[in-house]
């Protein structure tokens, strides 16, 4: 699949990924009105088409699947697919207020990764002392008596 830049003048292309997916950049400034028609004229005419565009270049995707970051700071986000009849702006209601909900992206609760806390040791046997009421073998066994039994008394008849 081929690449294409996205409207040359207005957004900088970060990554091209594929021919179907659009990365860019938006220019500082950029309203929220205009994002649609940009990326419209960056689709051209494809009948399949993502755009994904951030305002902070530094948050911006390079490769495709996006991590978390990277969805969390997407700005705007249109996508076209006229098989279907399908053709959607999508904005970040976070950095680009919308009187029409709908339009927003739905928010993801990003995950902070927590360390573990660090295993712990499992407890010694405390003393003795410390197990009152505890019944234990001694520590040295009793010797085994060694004496013979007794030879039977002979029973006189």
């Amino acid at each position: 699949m081929g690449f294409t830049a996205a409207a040359e003048s207005t957004a900088k292309l970060t990554t091209p990924i594929e021919g179907d997916t659009i990365l860019v950049t938006l220019p500082r400034g950029q309203t929220a009105d205009g994002l649609p028609a940009m990326a419209a004229q960056a689709c051209g005419d494809k009948p399949f088409c993502r755009y994904m565009a951030w305002t902070d270049g530094t948050k911006a995707a390079t490769a495709i699947p996006l991590d978390l970051a990277q969805m969390a700071a997407l700005s705007f986000s249109y996508m076209r697919d006229r098989a279907s009849d399908y053709e959607r702006p999508l904005w970040n209601c976070r950095q680009f207020k919308r009187a029409d909900t709908t339009q927003c992206m739905a928010t993801r609760a990003t995950m902070t990764a927590v360390p573990s806390p660090a295993a712990v040791a499992p407890a010694t046997p405390a003393a003795t002392a410390d197990l009152n009421g505890v019944r234990r073998k001694a520590a040295t066994a009793a010797p085994v008596p060694t004496t013979q039994p007794a030879p039977a008394a002979v029973v006189a008849k």
